[in-house]
C-alpha cells in the first residue's frame, strides 16, 4: 500500500499507473489492457484506492527476469 500526504499524491498515482500501462502495453501483442479503478474504503479523512492493471500480455521472458 501506497501511503502519502499532501498534494504529491496525484503525481505519484499518475507515475505509478503510467508505468504499469506502459509495461502491459510494452509485453502485450494482442488482445486487452485492462484498468479498473475501485475506492476500497473511505472515512471523513482517507480514502483507499485499489488500482488493478491486468493484461493478456505473454509478461517478461523468464531470461530477461533474471538480469539485473
Amino acid at each position: 500500500m501506497y501511503r502519502a500526504n499532501g498534494s504529491a499524491i496525484p503525481l505519484r498515482i499518475g507515475q505509478i499507473l503510467t508505468n504499469l500501462v506502459g509495461n502491459a502495453l510494452k509485453f502485450t501483442d494482442h488482445g486487452f489492457v485492462r484498468v479498473k479503478l475501485s475506492m476500497a474504503s473511505v472515512d471523513e479523512h482517507h480514502a483507499i484506492l485499489r488500482i488493478d492493471v491486468s493484461d493478456t500480455g505473454g509478461g517478461i521472458p523468464i531470461h530477461e527476469q533474471a538480469r539485473p
